[in-house]
């Protein structure tokens, strides 16, 4: 895929909304909470479609992409999420830690595997 600087400004638009799109239908589910630690959540098939299509509208592209993960409705984007300027700082992390790609290749990347899987809880010692 090329970078994100490499398409036009329409296609760049179309990428966040998808995005932010694949933030959104990352809900929490009962079925994960003891992996994640949230409490699952139901939505009905009206406010997930209500959700997509603002989103879709841009009705949210001044709210960081964590806003839009792990949220039930999309009314708790607002509550989640602050506003943030689009271009005030372009090497700052969101509220998730998240720091927009310019490219999609991990060559170069600065993330620790190690620190990742402790982070994440996945090596214990004995």
């Amino acid at each position: 895929m090329l970078g994100l600087e490499q398409l036009s400004p329409e296609d760049r638009n179309v990428v966040v909304r998808a995005r932010r799109l694949e933030r959104f239908l990352t809900q929490p589910f009962f079925t994960t909470e003891q992996f994640t630690g949230l409490k699952g959540k139901l939505v009905s098939l009206k406010d997930a479609l209500d959700g997509c299509e603002r989103i879709l509208n841009d009705e949210f592209k001044d709210y960081p992409e964590s806003a839009l993960y792990m949220i039930g409705t999309i009314d708790e984007a607002t509550a989640k999420g602050t506003l943030v300027a689009p271009a005030a700082n372009p090497g700052a992390k969101d509220a998730a830690g998240l720091r927009p790609k310019a490219t999609s290749s991990l060559a170069g990347s600065d993330v620790n595997p190690q620190a990742k899987l402790e982070h994440a809880g996945g090596v214990h010692e004995s």
